[in-house]
């Protein structure tokens, strides 16, 4: 059962993630096509997604405690299958922005927020590896959606709206196999333990491994650091991965060499969970997430005062590490409270995420000019904010303020 919530976790990330993210790059534009206006009215698609998934993760714990981890990937599947249609089939833009807000749903519901949750609950020691291992299948996804929807978009007439039923089926059917087939619950619903935790299993046989309750970590300063620390780093997320292609456009790249930053920023944003998984089980997560933030900091100074395209590589990178270091959230929490209440509390650093990327869209619209200079302020706001990030994490995950013993941080 552990192996097989292995093979779920990939399924709702390939799925969930590769259908959701792999749609909307290709969105805005040909929305604002279809319904005669420009990508700035259409580009609140991810305002409306991000109020989606903010509210998903804040109530997510509760449904995913009601209804277990199969029901919540069944039922992410349905939202974002019907967010995708809605989308491709919206007469009206009022009904567009329904379905982007339905679609920010499953990435709480079904994609890695499910993800590191169940994996946290099966696995007990190298639990971050795990997550990391598995987490690195979205960039999979993605790259199929984003390629046979970029190939369906050819056809003028109905492009646009086959390319959503393509998605909307690609995260519906990958969701259904998950939640029908592959995740069993959680290990006390049969008297397991995690793996990893069975010399702490108490005299009933269930593991109840000690830390915060609710109301205790609500009370903690660096419980609060850790989450507005989450937000913070998304906030310097938000600056700088949109700019991706349109700033390759601005200095006359080739879609080629676009698409080129786009791979490296999707598979940097994987393969650096693992790394940092890594990391955070073998010395601690203060080495593991804060020793990876430096490097998005780096290049992002390189960025600031380098524009070729070599260095525009390593900018995609240091993105997709910033995107990755967005999934550690779960793994804090995992380590400050008690298994009773994480399941509740496991996607509280997801609504805070969400909360800095939809603050950093109007940061992003008053600081981005379309100029050299106003991608450059950006980038440097992005670096001032990563600090503050680093700093936030560095206090807040002290091994003081973690319930694991030596060797399972």
């Amino acid at each position: 059962m552990a192996v097989f919530s292995l093979v779920g976790g990939a399924l709702v990330l390939i799925c969930t993630g590769g259908g959701i993210y792999g749609a909307s790059v290709m969105t805005v534009a040909p929305a604002a096509e279809r319904f005669g206006v420009t990508t700035a009215v259409t580009g609140m698609y991810n305002t409306a997604w991000l109020v989606g998934l903010i509210l998903s993760a804040f109530l997510g714990g509760k449904i995913i405690a009601k209804i277990n981890t199969n029901g919540s990937a069944i039922l992410g599947g349905v939202l974002g299958f019907l967010g995708l249609l809605l989308m491709g089939f919206a007469p009206a833009l009022p009904i567009y922005f329904f379905g982007a807000f339905l679609t920010g749903w499953p990435i709480c519901l079904t994609g890695p927020a499910l993800l590191q949750t169940t994996i946290s609950k099966w696995y007990y020691k190298g639990r971050a590896t795990m997550i990391g291992v598995v987490g690195m299948t979205e960039a999979i996804g993605t790259t199929i959606v984003a390629n046979v929807t970029a190939k369906l978009l050819d056809n003028a007439g109905t492009g646009y709206t086959t390319a959503l039923i393509f998605a909307a089926c690609f995260v519906l059917v990958g969701n259904l196999l998950a939640g029908l087939i592959f995740f069993r619950g959680v290990p006390e619903d049969y008297g397991y333990v995690p793996v990893g935790a069975e010399n702490m299993r108490s005299e009933s046989g269930a593991l109840d491994v000690p830390g915060l309750t609710k109301k205790e970590a609500y009370s903690k300063s660096y419980f609060w650091m850790f989450l507005i620390g989450m937000s913070i780093l998304n906030m310097g997320y938000g600056l700088v991965q949109p700019q991706l292609s349109a700033y390759s456009q601005f200095l006359g790249y080739s879609a080629a060499q676009a698409a080129i930053l786009v791979s490296v920023w999707s598979w940097g944003k994987s393969l650096i969970k693992i790394v940092y998984g890594f990391l955070g089980d073998k010395f601690g997560l203060r080495v593991g997430i804060c020793g990876i933030a430096i490097i998005p900091i780096i290049t992002g100074i390189l960025y600031i005062f380098n524009t070729g395209f070599p260095v525009l590589i390593l900018c995609a990178a240091g993105m997709g590490i910033i995107g990755g270091l967005t999934g550690a959230g779960t793994l804090g929490i995992s380590r400050m409270v008690g298994s009773k209440e994480l399941t509740k509390m496991a996607l509280l650093p997801h609504g805070f995420n969400g909360i800095g990327n939809f603050f950093t869209g109007f940061i992003f619209r008053a600081m981005f000019t379309g100029t050299m200079g106003g991608y450059q302020r950006a980038y440097t706001l992005s670096v001032v904010v990563l600090v503050v990030y680093f700093v936030l994490m560095y206090i807040s995950l002290n091994k003081k303020n973690m319930f694991e013993s030596e060797g399972t941080l």
